[in-house]
């Protein structure tokens, strides 16, 4: 079964969460302007540490290379007392934690600075830095994301809560890695430490558990579960989308087999031969979506018809010695155009892309569902 969005509502619903993305990676380019702002003015030496090496097995500038540069460049170590001095309590715990490992506060001209600082200060601008190259990557993903569901085919077993999750805004996450939006839920992190005004000046949530569809998919689908760990039933899932119309049947896929021309173990070996070789792909129950050129589909009725397949239909049409061209339309399905499948039948001397493939096909079939050893013989 195929699905997709509601025609009624799907392009409103997505350009709504097109331009949610676009304040998010409007905020976020605020937020990493005045991080590196400070990044400038709290590491004055940032010019110097950034030609440092990293040292191998490393992540940061160790404190000894740190330390080497701050000496070099004038300031001097501060006494361990000099903290003891602070006279505000939460100002003087901050210097204790910055050297609770032993590294030392230096000072020049009235500025002090401290490894873990230096170190903090870089790090907050790496991930802003990264949070904004990754909104604007996922806003192209969203701006390009198909109507159609076609993932909750190929995952008809289980989808994460997030994909879940998109669905609800509008968006499809067919051409998406499967992991691309579970990084939003961690890009919240520092949002848990530090209040960031621009976050509430853009209207916008702390993070994705704020949000009413988050909620409702929690407590229909993932009570006693961590958040990242969540997995949802496919099937369960689309039974509660169709019925709360978050998304829609595609009837037009649909396969009527009361009037199908083929026995059904027949057309189940085509179907799984087919798909092994990616010619086609969809559900079994639906029309199956040619992947080849329609050149190919010829080559394929002539090479069925030539090999007598299924051998079943062609004895009870003997009296018919042309090629059948709309039996296999019942299974595929092929756009009405106004042009007929067998006219496509001359662009076949060009040469048949997938020629080798189908052959195998017809080769499989004739050698496994009729029981023949000999195998294919040329239409």
């Amino acid at each position: 079964m195929s699905y997709h969005f509601p025609h009624k509502t799907r392009a409103e619903k997505k350009q709504d969460t097109i331009e949610l993305l676009r304040k998010y990676v409007a905020c976020s380019c605020d937020i990493l302007a005045d991080v590196s702002e400070t990044l400038i003015i709290d590491t004055p030496l940032l010019k110097e540490l950034s030609q440092l090496e990293i040292l191998e097995g490393e992540v940061d500038w160790t404190y000894i290379q740190w330390r080497s540069v701050v000496v070099a460049n004038g300031y001097k170590q501060v006494e361990d007392a000099w903290i003891d001095n602070i006279s505000d309590v939460s100002t003087r715990d901050i210097f204790k934690q910055w050297t609770a490992d032993g590294e030392h506060i230096f000072t020049k001209d009235g500025v002090t600075i401290t490894y873990k600082k230096d170190i903090s200060n870089l790090w907050h601008w790496y991930w802003w830095d990264r949070v904004v190259k990754s909104w604007t990557h996922r806003l192209q993903l969203i701006k390009d994301a198909s109507f159609d569901l076609l993932f909750l085919e190929k995952f008809d077993d289980k989808i994460y809560i997030h994909e879940a999750f998109l669905i609800l805004l509008g968006i499809s996450s067919d051409e998406m890695d499967r992991k691309e939006f579970t990084v939003w839920f961690n890009e919240t992190a520092p949002n848990k430490f530090i209040d960031y005004p621009q976050i509430k000046a853009y209207g916008l949530k702390d993070n994705y558990q704020e949000f009413d569809e988050w909620k409702e998919l929690k407590r229909r689908f993932g009570k006693g579960q961590k958040d990242l760990d969540i997995e949802i039933d496919t099937q369960t899932f689309i039974k509660w989308a169709l019925r709360l119309g978050y998304i829609e049947e595609d009837t037009h896929h649909h396969r009527d087999d009361m009037k199908a021309p083929y026995p059904e173990d027949f057309t189940k070996m085509l179907y799984d031969l087919l798909i092994e070789k990616e010619m086609i792909r969809g559900r079994y129950d639906d029309k199956w979506k040619w992947l080849s050129h329609w050149n190919s589909l010829c080559y394929l009725v002539k090479e069925l018809h030539a090999n007598q397949l299924p051998m079943k239909w062609h004895s009870e049409h003997v009296d018919r010695s042309t090629v059948n061209w709309t039996n296999i339309i019942h299974y595929v399905d092929y756009p009405k155009t106004g042009t007929r499948l067998q006219q496509h039948d001359k662009e076949s001397r060009n040469g048949v892309k997938n020629q080798i493939h189908i052959e195998h096909v017809v080769d499989k079939l004739v050698r496994d569902y009729e029981g023949d050893a000999r195998g294919r013989k040329d239409s």
